[in-house]
């Protein structure tokens, strides 16, 4: 750490350097009997591997003025078994008002591939899927096209690259009476290369869809042998967009029968864009299965003397049993 001094005369001027160096090695022993396909109705594999990384980080923080402060940084990983990648932010706060404070964050970020998904052994498992591709062949509609198993084997890629990211965020927050403050915020990320693999019926919806499916990407349906067979190997094949507002208010209420500390925080989901199915289009599935638009939480903490009382209530919102 060193301190720059005072160069805008509103405090000194703190940069932060730093490197860090670690090791890894993974191993993870499947049961031997079922990877050797002698247990029916059970799939899975092993995976192991090593990596060493290496990083060099630095930071500054730079007020400019008495109520307004930059925050530069910017760190280089550089991993031993898929490359390396640099990842810078910058980030701004303003006191506007003695009440009323401004935010603002951009950076980008990386995410290594699991040395499971690196290195981890192919493994077979018996998936339901529509073969949409069949039935247009044979003149079958959608809505007749029957589901069923097909045999699909699943495989690691060692030649994945990291998925990186780009994310912004801002938001004020405004203390609108003693120990009371309402903070509002709106963040978006975007991921490229996500790291995915595919499901037996995403790759069948891809092949009726009309994209190629190249068997050297390892990803793909084997139609040369009559019933169709399936592989998927771990692929930089996705994306994702998110974005939402985040609305808070806490504050503090005293009385004579104790203290309740109070605070309410909703979270809407504005867009969840991600690939459709291999190779797809992009599509909003904010509401669908597991992706709810809404969230909600509400606490009271309850003190006198001694004695604490916490509260907690939960709300996730509506989202559809299945996806569309």
């Amino acid at each position: 750490q060193y301190d720059l001094g005072d160069m805008f005369g509103s405090g000194p001027i703190m940069v932060l350097g730093g490197a860090e160096y670690f090791e890894m090695s993974y191993q993870n022993k499947y049961d031997a009997q079922s990877e050797g396909g002698y247990v029916g109705g059970t799939a899975g594999n092993s995976a192991a591997g090593d990596r060493d990384a290496t990083a060099i980080f630095a930071e500054a923080i730079i007020p400019v003025f008495d109520d307004m402060e930059f925050n530069l940084a910017v760190r280089y990983d550089d991993y031993s078994d898929f490359g390396s990648e640099t990842s810078p932010s910058i980030s701004w706060t303003w006191g506007a008002l003695d009440t009323v404070s401004l935010r603002a964050r951009w950076g980008q970020g990386f995410r290594a591939p699991g040395l499971d998904q690196l290195y981890g052994a192919t493994s077979f498992s018996a998936s339901d899927a529509t073969d949409y591709f069949s039935c247009q062949q044979q003149g079958t509609s959608n809505a007749d096209c029957p589901e069923t198993q097909y045999d699909t084997y699943f495989s690691a890629n060692d030649s994945l690259d990291a998925e990186t990211s780009e994310s912004f965020s801002a938001g004020v927050n405004w203390q609108f009476f003693d120990s009371w403050a309402v903070d509002l915020g709106y963040w978006d990320v975007e991921v490229d290369d996500t790291i995915r693999q595919e499901s037996t019926q995403s790759i069948m919806y891809s092949e009726a869809a009309g994209i190629v499916t190249d068997p050297n990407s390892g990803t793909y349906v084997d139609r040369t042998s009559g019933r169709p067979v399936v592989y998927s190997t771990y692929t930089n094949a996705g994306s994702l967009k998110v974005n939402g507002l985040d609305l808070q208010i806490n504050g503090v209420v005293e009385t004579g029968f104790g203290m309740f500390d109070l605070s309410a925080l909703w979270s809407h989901q504005l867009e969840y864009n991600e690939t459709a199915y291999f190779n797809g289009p992009e599509q909003d599935i904010a509401g669908f299965n597991l992706v709810p638009e809404d969230r909600a939480q509400a606490m009271m903490i309850w003190t006198l003397g001694n004695h604490q009382i916490d509260l907690i209530w939960n709300y996730i919102g509506e989202h559809s049993e299945g996806d569309t």
